[in-house]
């Protein structure tokens, strides 16, 4: 037997694996958090104990949204996609350190260019006593909103790109506006620093910021209403979070009584199952109505 014939055979299978994986790398994995490039970066650095919930994770950032949950992007903890945080590993928490008990990816994550459901949320094995978690935001209103991207990714400007690899770098944070929200994402663009509507301290989220929160505050103090997914870099081109206010009804009922906040509405099973049986409803009409149509031109055939 040719001992060549099994390597050729998987050389193209192989090829194709590679190939898919450098498609969605870009997605899910850009560099940095990025900030303008007229700006001194050390303006983008944030108080550590203010914003004490972000914690680093393997290649990663994540929130603490109750003494033991964390809240972060699924791309962070599926299989053999990224380095990120997996059961039994260790996680610091300023003077802490505790194991991960359980992880739980959105049960209808999707990766691509556009990924959907981007989001994981990580059991501890105990509470955290040290670090006050930051709650997550249930409200609607996110469009027009100015919210802080936070998270210790590599540091980089729009025209420089990175120019620092020190991942976990210092805990930034850059100032954004959503200007575009759908039932998936809240969607940050870069505005250029010529532009008008740039911010003092604009800039978007990236690489090592994956998982990372979108923080809101409102009067009823600070919230997460964003889960860093995928984006550029560029200015004028779009960060896109997970809309955490779009993905209430399965956080309650993965965290059950741990859940901290007033959500109310029905659990993510459910909709689940109401949409399926919509879906089979609707597929049953369907078949009815090409049965009616069939059998109403079998009857002209046999009257003909």
């Amino acid at each position: 037997m040719d001992n060549k014939t099994p390597n050729n055979w998987a050389q193209p299978a192989l090829i194709k694996l590679i190939f898919g994986l450098f498609l969605l790398v870009p997605s899910l994995t850009t560099n940095a958090i990025v900030m303008r490039h007229d700006i001194d970066p050390n303006e983008y650095l944030l108080d550590t104990l203010d914003y004490q919930s972000v914690i680093v994770i393997n290649g990663c950032t994540a929130t603490l949204i109750a003494p033991r949950w964390l809240l972060t992007a699924a791309h962070c903890t599926y299989p053999n996609l990224h380095d990120g945080i997996a059961k039994n590993s260790a996680i610091s928490l300023l003077d802490e350190t505790l194991v991960v008990k359980s992880i739980h990816n959105h049960p209808d994550f999707t990766l691509g260019n556009t990924p959907k459901h981007d989001i994981a949320l990580v059991e501890l094995s105990e509470p955290s006593f040290s670090v006050l978690p930051t709650p997550i935001y249930e409200e609607n209103d996110e469009l027009g909103s100015i919210m802080k991207l936070t998270g210790f990714g590599l540091i980089g400007d729009a025209v420089q790109g990175i120019y620092e690899n020190c991942f976990p770098c210092a805990l930034r944070g850059a100032d954004n506006k959503v200007e575009e929200a759908n039932d998936y994402h809240l969607r940050f663009r870069f505005d250029h620093p010529s532009e008008g509507d740039s911010l003092a301290l604009e800039g978007v989220g990236a690489g090592g910021d994956s998982g990372g929160p979108a923080f809101i505050e409102t009067e009823a103090g600070r919230f997460v209403a964003g889960v860093s997914s995928f984006g550029s870099w560029e200015y004028n081109a779009f960060d896109n979070y997970v809309r955490v206010s779009k993905e209430l009804s399965w956080i309650y009922e993965v965290m059950g009584i741990d859940y901290i906040g007033n959500y109310s509405g029905p659990l993510y099973s459910e909709q689940r199952h109401e949409q399926k049986n919509d879906t089979d409803a609707g597929s049953f009409k369907m078949m009815a109505l090409i049965a009616l149509l069939l059998l109403r031109l079998f009857r002209k055939e046999v009257r003909t």
